[in-house]
């Protein structure tokens, strides 16, 4: 391992020693010892610390470095910054008190970590058995100066309240181009497949697509079909139906759960399990339940448009039929188990989408109608209570399609953005992640791509922590 690299290893994978009552170093970035997230061109402050112990009289080799992720620099007295693993001095332990040795506006985009580290003898080369550092992450996102209008950018971003990850959507803003991106939390762009001309047609609302284990992306296009995409772009399988709407999800059988509500009628089946070869080895109509009032007679871009089914650990399946405001648990055999009624709320067409059992049996569901009480909630399926709910006064949102409980507790949620005027020229599209307590960690936008009256450029996302 040349030289440039072994720094990182031994700090990031966590095997340095360090010697008993050895000096204390420390750093901290604009004041603090945990990761920091600030917008291209805000001011980042760095400052070092060194409390001598045992050392202090010994020869030794002071390191302060900048770790890219790919690349180190050092930093040298004279205040500049050089490729390479060089100390930035060499001299005994001393005394130092909290000191600022850098401050700039100019650090690129980019996720870095400061080093201060001391090691002895001093001669030049790290010696990991008295190696003595501190490190601090420091995230550079983008921001809406920084993009041609359309791109993405960040404006909201806490590393250490965050889910830190990649994040895969499509969108939309530009029917020209529609395409899948997957996303870092500073708003850069990693992967991206355009869709190709045969798979355009008229592009609709309901292009949703989720990661695989396989590596490859799942693609689901409203009123087309469904389609798994190799990451170098290539279809590698596909269920072509025109009555495909909004989800599908790739099964542990290696089947996959296929939802058929665009324009659906009472004879069709709204949620198909398809094998390989495309084949419907198990089915769902929702006529053998709701061909009853006040269901019998709906009829809004289908009868039921159902938008999203899920799986269950126990073998049911989780079904959304949109227009009748229902979440319906049903049973391999086709009998109801369990439903709610989200009009039982307060307020009736709230639009449920994407529904998500809980590992405690809650229900979280996204409610997307400006008229909602709630953009997402959290009931207690026993028992139909509000346990959790995101709403906040002064931030208006509407269709709200997508909500993910993530790894942290955190919540991230897909919606359009008004902007409280009575116009729906300036409605945008966002996605953000929230804390328990609401607060908001992470927000993602386009730049000047206003959606007027249509429902977003963003339809689902999906985070991968």
């Amino acid at each position: 391992m040349n030289l440039t690299c072994k720094f990182a290893a031994l700090a990031l994978m966590g095997t340095v020693a360090t010697v008993t009552a050895a000096p204390q170093a420390d750093i901290k970035a604009n004041n603090s010892d945990a990761a920091i997230a600030v917008a291209r061109g805000a001011p980042v402050s760095l400052k070092i610390a060194l409390t001598p112990d045992t050392l202090g009289n010994t020869a030794l080799d002071w390191w302060v470095v900048r770790y890219d992720g790919t690349d180190l620099s050092s930093w040298a007295l004279n205040g500049t910054w050089t490729s390479g693993l060089k100390p930035a001095y060499q001299g005994a332990g001393m005394l130092l008190p909290l000191t600022e040795f850098y401050s700039s506006s100019g650090l690129p985009v980019g996720s870095y970590t400061f080093y201060f580290a001391i090691d002895s003898p001093a001669n030049g080369l790290l010696d990991p058995s008295s190696l003595v550092y501190d490190s601090v992450p420091v995230h550079v996102y983008t921001t809406k100066t920084d993009v041609a209008d359309g791109s993405p950018y960040v404006d909201i971003y806490d590393p250490a309240k965050a889910c830190n990850g990649v994040t895969l959507l499509a969108d939309l803003h530009d029917l020209t181009s529609p395409r899948v991106i997957e996303v870092d939390m500073l708003g850069r762009v990693t992967w991206e497949y355009v869709l190709p001309n045969s798979l355009r047609g008229t592009v609709p609302v309901g292009l949703d697509a989720e990661p695989l284990s396989n590596g490859n992306v799942l693609i689901t296009l409203s009123g087309k079909g469904v389609y798994e995409i190799s990451r170098a772009g290539s279809i590698v399988w596909s269920l072509n139906d025109p009555k495909v709407s909004h989800d599908a999800d790739r099964l542990a059988n290696g089947n996959t759960l296929v939802v058929f509500g665009n324009n659906d009628t009472a004879n069709d089946a709204q949620v198909k399990e398809v094998d390989a070869a495309g084949k419907t080895v198990w089915s769902w109509s929702a006529k053998s339940v709701y061909y009853i009032e006040p269901y019998k007679n709906i009829s809004d871009q289908g009868w039921t448009h159902t938008n999203a089914a899920t799986r269950l650990a126990n073998g049911n399946t989780l079904v959304s039929l949109r227009n009748f405001d229902i979440t319906a648990e049903i049973s391999p055999a086709g009998t109801l188990v369990w439903s709610f009624d989200w009009g039982s709320l307060g307020v009736t067409g709230v639009d449920p989408h994407e529904p998500e059992i809980q590992p405690n049996d809650n229900l979280l569901v996204c409610l997307a109608t400006a008229n909602s009480p709630y953009q997402a909630v959290e009931i207690r399926r026993s028992s139909g209570e509000v346990v959790w709910q995101y709403s906040q006064p002064g931030r208006l949102l509407r269709g709200t399609r997508d909500c993910n409980r993530l790894a942290n507790g955190n919540t991230l949620i897909l919606s359009v953005l008004t902007q409280g005027t009575n116009s729906v020229d300036d409605d945008e599209s966002v996605i953000f992640e929230v804390t328990p307590a609401g607060e908001i960690v992470w927000q993602f936008r386009l730049k000047n791509a206003p959606i007027g009256s249509s429902p977003g450029a963003f339809y689902k996302a999906h985070r991968t922590c």
